[in-house]
């Protein structure tokens, strides 16, 4: 009978990601979790132990976080939000890279000092980014990578030492690569967007018929935890989505159900979408929301035979638009 993998580390705990994992641990009976977190205690159950790291690098000692531990589930990171703050700040020639110091650095000196102490798998979640900003045919494992960002760059760069560690420590390694993750609380593009609908009747997108796909925050979490124990999943890498590939007038109507909103999607030709954003210098945000990108989740499917928890349309019912915009 194959080992169930009873004892989790999840990093970044208390983060969008990482709080739905908690959630779903805390009411699985199979774990008990250890939980880092840079913020003080939180309450969600006797299951669930916490621990304050104040920073996640490749200095950080890490003793003393890894008793009794089967899996690291490693869901922290610096994200888009920071490359786009760089960007707009004049950087000291001696500053240090976050993107390295904690996505690249911080990961591998967690994976090394985990797997000398005897943890037996490490769950990464990488980037749909590490592909590229939108493909032309659905995504898969085996696709070329052309990362279009630091912070895409810093995870190929991670998974890369990752299988090195993995091949010189002996543990199994899985490398997980979602599309755009949504949900109640969601920061970034899909957080904006959600605003963006509570606030206005109206949206440019009617003309548009892309397809990209998604990922509610409780599907991700399930396959997180699905490779934390799955036999077969040892050693492989996953693109991951809903299994739903819709246009963004599609995604933004499914908000604005979510959220009990009428909207009303004009027909703006899509040159002229374009034209504005290049002039607002949003040139990378209308190709990440008009563009396509789909993957191909089969793999998942077929050799883990997962299926999702949720819907789009039930993960959107959770949203409530009092959460937003206050």
């Amino acid at each position: 009978m194959t080992k169930t993998v009873k004892n989790i580390l999840v990093t970044g705990a208390t983060g969008f990601v990482g709080s739905s994992l908690l959630n779903q641990l805390a009411n699985d009976e199979r774990f008990s979790t250890t939980a880092i977190t840079r913020r003080k205690k939180l309450k969600i159950s006797d299951k669930v132990l916490f621990k304050k790291l104040d920073n996640i690098n490749g200095l950080t000692d890490w003793s003393g976080f890894f008793d009794g531990i089967d899996c690291i589930l490693h869901v922290a990171g610096v994200a888009h939000a920071h490359e786009q703050e760089q960007e707009q700040e004049q950087p000291s020639p001696d500053s240090i890279d976050p993107f390295n110091d904690v996505n690249v650095a911080g990961t591998l000196n967690l994976a090394k000092q985990a797997a000398e102490y005897g943890v037996s798998r490490f769950v990464f979640v990488s980037s749909i980014g590490v592909y590229g900003r939108n493909s032309t045919a659905p995504l898969s494992e085996e696709s070329s990578l052309s990362p279009h960002s630091k912070y895409a760059q810093s995870k190929i760069d991670a998974e890369v030492g990752l299988r090195q560690l993995a091949r010189d420590l002996c543990f199994d390694l899985v490398i997980i690569r979602p599309v755009l993750v949504y949900g109640l609380g969601a920061p970034g593009s899909f957080g904006k967007l959600t605003k963006l609908v509570d606030k206005t009747p109206m949206l440019p997108f009617g003309l548009c018929h892309n397809l990209r796909s998604f990922i509610s925050v409780d599907n991700l979490a399930d396959f997180l935890l699905l490779c934390a124990v799955h036999p077969l999943a040892a050693n492989q890498d996953f693109v991951i989505s809903d299994g739903e590939d819709i246009s963004i007038k599609q995604f933004t109507n499914e908000i604005a159900r979510g959220l009990g909103k009428s909207l009303i999607q004009l027909p703006i030709p899509h040159s002229l979408m374009r034209l504005v954003a290049r002039l607002l210098r949003k040139d990378k945000l209308a190709e990440q929301v008009l563009g396509d990108l789909q993957v191909d989740c089969s793999k998942a499917k077929t050799l883990l035979g997962w299926q999702p928890l949720e819907t789009m349309s039930q993960a959107m019912a959770k949203l409530d638009s009092s959460n937003f915009c206050k």
